[in-house]
């Protein structure tokens, strides 16, 4: 698996702030820690080892490595 490292640029933002401000799912902290980073090293540090199980993945938890590769695949983040 790749190893994601440097800065990021948010390009979703609107979407990140939404999120964000979800707090009945257990993500609203990945995206908290995402809007607040500059890097992926530092987003990962932040978020740390947590694993949440959110409503709408009932069948597995996720991280937040797992969560800031899905902004990247789907166009929310972009490397700077």
């Amino acid at each position: 698996m790749e190893r994601l490292a440097g800065e990021y640029r948010i390009i979703n933002d609107l979407h990140m702030r939404k999120r964000a401000n979800q707090t009945d799912d257990p993500r609203y902290v990945f995206y908290i820690a995402g809007l607040t980073s500059v890097t992926y090293e530092q987003y990962l540090e932040r978020v740390g080892a947590l694993t949440v199980e959110p409503p709408t993945h009932p069948s597995s938890a996720v991280n937040g490595n797992r969560e800031i590769r899905w902004w990247r695949e789907i166009g929310w983040i972009r490397d700077a």
